[in-house]
């Protein structure tokens, strides 16, 4: 080992307070985004509140509608009591909010009596989701109450918006 004359090894300078704010304050921001980040990706985050009601959970028919949704595959296209897809098809939370229980009734009855536009250009024809047809009407009553038992509160993104 050759000698170059510079004298000893000096350690690094320490960081200095203002470095060590500005380290500390750039971790709390990550870890705050990478927080919220989750919550949002996980669907626990939603306008900051819970926005998803369920009324009349405690009733055996919701509850078998609840399960029908699992066993149909609803969840494979709907979000669902929060956990499902998002953005493949509609969300159901809410569907309570926003329709009556005659109209749910109706829509599994015959969706063109009350959705004009609904012309089987949806997949419920038996192939990517069950056809309404083809459900019990014990089916479709618990399917009903379930939907009907979805509730929103305001400034959920599913929260009925006033006609324009």
């Amino acid at each position: 080992m050759t000698d170059r004359g510079d004298g000893p090894e000096r350690p690094a300078a320490p960081a200095r307070n203002g470095e060590r704010f500005i380290l500390a304050l750039g971790g709390a921001l990550f870890a705050v985004f990478v927080l919220l980040y989750g919550l949002t990706v996980f669907h626990k985050l939603n306008g900051w509140q819970q926005t998803t009601v369920l009324k009349g959970a405690n009733s055996p028919v919701f509850k078998a509608g609840y399960a029908l949704t699992r066993n149909l595959g609803c969840t494979n296209c709907h979000l669902v009591v929060d956990s499902g897809e998002y953005g493949v098809a509609p969300p159901l939370d809410g569907e309570g909010t926003k329709r009556s229980k005659a109209w749910l009734t109706a829509f599994f009855n015959d969706p063109r009596s009350v959705d004009h536009n609904y012309y089987g250009g949806t997949y419920h024809n038996g192939v990517l989701a069950p056809n309404f047809q083809s459900l019990t009407p014990r089916q479709k009553r618990e399917l009903v109450v379930f939907l009907a038992g979805l509730r929103t509160l305001p400034g959920s993104v599913n929260y009925p918006k006033p006609p324009s």
